[in-house]
């Protein structure tokens, strides 16, 4: 999936402000305390 595509996706979901970003982790480590971080949730591939 390309940024373009995922851009394209969601835009109307991201609501502008001067002091937000968007943030995407796309990396495959082990990230074994994940789950003590709020917001984060496992990606489903189908």
């Amino acid at each position: 999936m390309t940024p373009r595509l995922v851009w394209e996706n969601r835009r109307s979901q991201v609501e502008a402000d001067s002091y937000s970003y968007v943030l995407f982790d796309d990396t495959v480590l082990d990230k074994r305390y994940s789950f003590s971080i709020d917001l984060v949730r496992r990606q489903v591939v189908r």
